[in-house]
């Protein structure tokens, strides 16, 4: 799932929320990390992405990491085993 151009439709609040996703989401980051930096609760951070961007935080986490690996891989700048120790790929996300 990834997030479509106009973003009109959401609020501020969720764009921001999206954007720290869009641009930590090759770090180790949790619901936790999002809650603290937006000094916000883990539930309603869910919340917000579930209702305002119909996203959900582990799923939309793996989605742009598969989008990224696909492009590396498609532009033929780096093999398989090269994207797989970019970290970009799964591992065990706590929230």
């Amino acid at each position: 799932t990834v997030i479509p151009q106009n973003n009109d439709f959401y609020d501020p609040l969720t764009l921001k929320i999206i954007d720290y996703i869009k641009f930590n989401y090759t770090q180790d980051i949790s619901l936790t990390d999002i809650a603290e930096k937006f000094n916000l609760t883990e539930g309603y951070v869910s919340k917000l992405l579930t209702k305002k961007a119909n996203l959900h935080f582990k799923p939309y986490i793996n989605s742009l990491k598969i989008r990224q690996a696909k492009t590396l891989l498609s532009e033929g700048s780096h093999n398989v085993s090269e994207v797989s120790n970019l970290h970009l790929l799964f591992y065990d996300q706590p929230g």
